[in-house]
């Protein structure tokens, strides 16, 4: 009996695996390209960094309400809003702040918000796109 349970499940499986294999296919073979980075080729003035650096300068005359925070987000392309992908967060002093950061070259604008954190003072946004430069100067 134990013999017979055994082959059986032998035979079983030796069924399986040849059922299994071997089958042609109709779709035809895809060639492989072989891509080598060596073979890349760049003039001399392609940067191939991935981030640029911006310059952001806030001022504050001595009339304004100094903001308590500032926050620099990217603005989504489609909807044009504020994300909350930020790339700095900070204070600023009475005269105001310089801040130097690294911009990925797939954020094409910014938000520079100032947030006050008294109750009667709404917060200013303000946006920069690749269009104005490295150099960001918000006067307030």
């Amino acid at each position: 009996m134990n013999f017979t349970i055994k082959g059986l499940i032998i035979i079983g499986s030796l069924v399986g695996i040849t059922a299994c294999g071997g089958g042609g296919s109709d779709t035809p073979e895809t060639p492989q390209v072989e891509v080598l980075t060596k073979d890349l080729k760049a003039a001399s003035s392609f940067d191939f960094s991935s981030a640029e650096p911006l310059s952001l300068s806030v001022t504050i005359d001595e009339s304004s309400v100094v903001p308590d925070r500032i926050t620099v987000c990217r603005v989504d392309e489609a909807t044009e809003e504020v994300t909350s992908e930020c790339l700095y967060s900070g204070g600023l002093t009475e005269s105001g702040v310089d801040i130097s950061m690294s911009v990925p070259n797939d954020a094409e604008s910014l938000a520079a918000v100032l947030w006050y954190f008294k109750p009667d003072l709404i917060r200013k946004v303000e946006i920069w796109d690749r269009t104005v430069g490295n150099d960001w100067d918000i006067s307030l």
